[in-house]
Order: structure tokens, then C-alpha cells, then sequence
């Protein structure tokens, strides 16, 4: 914790005028000085946050401390208080150094880069906090961050820059559209999918399928990334272009047979479908076909006697002994 004379000492350093103890000049500079964490609770951490309001002496008010408890309250971490702050994880350090900015009782918080090095669950809880507190409190919240999954959830306004250059900015449905992505990152391998925020690696090589995936409702999408993964181009169908399946399927598959939302299938659509089952010859069943348009066409490729294996069987692999007519 920053002593008495340390504090007098960067107070003379940056006051502008001779009786200044709270100027933003020395704020600032007391708020940016390195905190010796040796044997220092989380609580003393906090309370640093409060130093450009206590004057000369840097003793804590009453009121002071209620604005410390209540800063470490917003954030979860009371539980904190007395614990060694050199001896915490980095999500709870986060999140005990957020407390110190909100005890500031600021109009405007900036973070550089708050997630990195969080695991999912501290990210997701550090973000919570954010959003709960810039309501709560109305406080203005600028973050930095690379993880634009993130940002899409989480921000009302978005700015991406490319290099030195502003290169977009509104609402994030707004800038996060996919070609923008692509050109703001320079993609060229693999996709960025607004709708989820997701990003997906190359889709398999070559035109022509060696595999067709029966799909649909979401029963697909774990096939198409195993696929994905062992660089087997495949064909898929028939999808409602309203389906989850669907949306990485553009990505992914070498073929895709699809009907507008709510449309139902006709006849050249199925055969359409069933004539690329036949140019593939394996069948890959990803859920349930009776809940999806292709029961008709489960049966007629059983008939024609396609191979087909259940991709529901755990440890399933494209080797020919594994489909059965």
C-alpha cells in the first residue's frame, strides 16, 4: 500500500497550484504509480482507487470505505477483501482491479485488452460485470479488444481500425458484415460468419464431394467441422436456408441442396438431392431424418441400396466397412 510520504511526495511532483491535492494531473500520477503488492490485500488494492480524495494524510473516510465495499461488491469480490492480492488468479486480479477503477467513481472507464489471458468462464464473468455496471452505475465503458466475438456480444457502438486508419464504425450488426471482415482482416483462407460471430477454417479441397450428409435442425454441424478436419470435400441437404445447419454449410460443403424458409421441398429438389447421393455413394445420417425434409430421401437411397452409416454412432470414420447398404 502507497505510504504517507510517497504520496506527499508525487502530490508536490504533479499539483498545479500550491494547495492542489486532487487535480487530475495528480490523480493521474498517483493512480498510475506502481502498487507494491507484497503482503497487500485486494481491499488495500481497491483503495487505492479512492487516494486522489483523501488529501494530504491519504486516510480513508468513513464514506470512502463504503465506496470501496461497494465497488468490490459490483464486481464479486468481496469474498476478495483480505486475501494476499499477489496470491489470486488473473480473472479475480481483473476483476479486484476493476473494482479500484470503479471506486473512482468515473464517468468513463478505458480498458486495453481485459479478457486476455481469462479462460471462457472469466471472460464471460468479467463481461457480465461490464455490462451490468455501465447500467447500473451509467458509466461509459471503451474496451480494446481483438476477440470480435466478444465485441459483437457485448458492444452497442463499434470501431475497428486497420492499421492507423478508422475503417469502420456504427452498430455491430452494422460493421461486423462479412465481407467487411474479410476485408479488414485480409482474409483469404477460411470465413468469418456474422450471424453466430464465429469463425471457420477453409472448407475442405477439391469440388468434387466424396460423401453426402443428411442434415438439418443443427444435426449437422458437428459432421461438417469432422469432415472439415480430415479435408474431405462432401455434399449435404436438403436444408431450409433458415437452419443453422445451413449457415455453415455455404461455408463448408462442396454442394449444398437447399429450399428458401418454409418452402417445401419438390420433386427437382429431391432429385437434385438424390442424384448427388448417388455421384458420392457413402451417405452420412447426422440426426433424425424423420424430423427433417429428407425421410423421403433416407428411403430412397436405402432402396437403391447406398451405403449409409449413422453419424450419431460415436467414433463413427469414413472407412467402407463402417457404411452398410
Amino acid at each position: 500500500m502507497m505510504l504517507k510520504d510517497q504520496k506527499t511526495s508525487i502530490i508536490e511532483a504533479n499539483r498545479t497550484h500550491e494547495t492542489d491535492t486532487g487535480s487530475p494531473e495528480v490523480q493521474v500520477a498517483i493512480l498510475t504509480e506502481r502498487i507494491k503488492v507484497e503482503l497487500t490485500t485486494c481491499r488495500d488494492v481497491v483503495a487505492t482507487g479512492r487516494y486522489p480524495y483523501t488529501g494530504r494524510l491519504g486516510v480513508l473516510r468513513g464514506e470512502d470505505q463504503r465506496i470501496v465495499d461497494e465497488a468490490m461488491e459490483i464486481v464479486h469480490a468481496l469474498e476478495l477483501a483480505e486475501r494476499d492480492f499477489n496470491a489470486i488468479s488473473d480473472g479475480q486480479r481483473q476483476r479486484v482491479l476493476l473494482a479500484r477503477a470503479i471506486a473512482q467513481q468515473p464517468e468513463m472507464i478505458l480498458l486495453d485488452e481485459p479478457t486476455s489471458f481469462l479462460d471462457v468462464r472469466h471472460k464471460l464473468d468479467l463481461l457480465t460485470i461490464l455490462t451490468r455496471m455501465a447500467r447500473k452505475k451509467n458509466i461509459t465503458v471503451i474496451m480494446s479488444l481483438h476477440e470480435i466475438d466478444l465485441a459483437e456480444k457485448v458492444a452497442d457502438r463499434i470501431l475497428t481500425v486497420k492499421g492507423d486508419t478508422q475503417f469502420g464504425f456504427g452498430a455491430p450488426g452494422e460493421v461486423f458484415e462479412e465481407q467487411a471482415i474479410r476485408k479488414l482482416y485480409d482474409i483469404e483462407d477460411g470465413y468469418f460468419d456474422p450471424l453466430f460471430g464465429s469463425i471457420e477454417l477453409k472448407k475442405p479441397a477439391g469440388d468434387t464431394p466424396e460423401v453426402f450428409v443428411l442434415a438439418g435442425a443443427g444435426t449437422g454441424i458437428s459432421v461438417y467441422r469432422k469432415l472439415q478436419r480430415e479435408n474431405v470435400p462432401f455434399a449435404t441437404g436438403v436444408l431450409y436456408e433458415n437452419d443453422v445447419d445451413y449457415r455453415l454449410a455455404r461455408l463448408l460443403a462442396a454442394e449444398t441442396v437447399s429450399v428458401p424458409a418454409f418452402a417445401a421441398p419438390d420433386d427437382a429438389v429431391y432429385e437434385k438431392a438424390f442424384e448427388t447421393m448417388c455421384r458420392c455413394g457413402r451417405i452420412l445420417l447426422a440426426g433424425d431424418a424423420a424430423r427433417t425434409p429428407n425421410a423421403p430421401l433416407l428411403a430412397r437411397a436405402k432402396t437403391a441400396g447406398l451405403a449409409v452409416l449413422d453419424a450419431k454412432t460415436e467414433g463413427w470414420t469414413l472407412c467402407k466397412e463402417c457404411f452398410t447398404p
